[in-house]
């Protein structure tokens, strides 16, 4: 009969120890979820910053700064003929803007759905 108590507090133990690590797990997926949602927020703050004065931005930067953001920019480079400089193609967050600036504000399929 003891023997029987003994087993089940064995099978209890094992199953505890069990659920706890399972708990331990879930926790942690939990706090990494929150910490990119953090990162994204700090990221998305950081970005409206940048281009809402992008201006600033370049005056401040260190060279490198200026160079990374000239990139982001204008990712294929900028070249220059006569009569001026010339690239042939701007970063995302630019084109964004710059089709919002020309009255282009739609980013998705106006009519209907696109299935395949």
């Amino acid at each position: 009969m003891e023997l029987d108590y003994l087993f089940v507090d064995e099978v209890y133990r094992e199953q505890l120890a069990s659920i706890e690590d399972e708990i331990i797990i879930k926790k942690s997926v939990k706090s990494e979820a929150k910490l990119q949602e953090i990162d994204i927020e700090v990221v998305v703050t950081f970005m409206k910053g940048l281009l809402g004065n992008i201006t600033s931005a370049w005056v401040e930067g260190t060279l490198e700064q200026r160079k990374a953001l000239s990139g982001s920019i204008f990712p294929k480079n900028v070249t220059y003929t006569y009569p001026g400089f010339r690239t042939e193609d701007l970063g995302l967050p630019f084109k964004l803007i710059k089709r919002i600036e020309q009255g282009h504000t739609s980013l998705g399929v106006v009519y209907g759905s696109r299935t395949r």
